[in-house]
């Protein structure tokens, strides 16, 4: 399963959990999670995403995470007033090692392991002259 949430630890912050996918390397989720960033925020919109292996026993084994910066994403979304896309972006999953590295996920094969990402930015209701009014 993956774990879903945005930016830095916070009280309130929102995260979201993906649905179990039993007995395979390559789960696919297809779900869609939706957080508000704020213009105020300097459109900190960081993405992170952590995956882990779900067992019946124990503590479900951490796979790797990663995380997106949609900054200007939402920036243009903003500022154009329409829905912004980054569609079928390959992420590497990392992990860090006892000594403190970062390094990229191996998978069973061999191979460094990635999640595939996709995003929609949208602007505010009624767009920008609208959020102007509500900040």
């Amino acid at each position: 399963y993956c774990l879903v949430d945005t930016g830095p630890p916070k009280e309130g912050k929102v995260r979201n959990r993906t649905l179990k996918v039993y007995n395979t390397y390559t789960p696919v989720w297809n779900e869609t999670f939706g957080y508000p960033v704020k213009q105020g925020d300097g459109y900190g919109a960081v993405v992170n995403l952590e995956l882990r292996d779900w067992d019946l026993v124990g503590e479900h084994d951490f796979i790797g995470h990663c995380s997106i910066d949609l900054s200007e994403l939402a920036k243009t979304a903003y500022e154009v007033g329409e829905p912004q896309y980054l569609l079928n972006e390959w992420m590497n999953l990392l992990h860090e090692t006892r000594s403190g590295k970062i390094k990229t996920v191996k998978g069973h094969n061999g191979k460094t392991s990635k999640v595939k990402v996709s995003f929609k930015c949208m602007p505010p209701p009624g767009g920008r002259e609208a959020a102007a009014r509500r900040t």
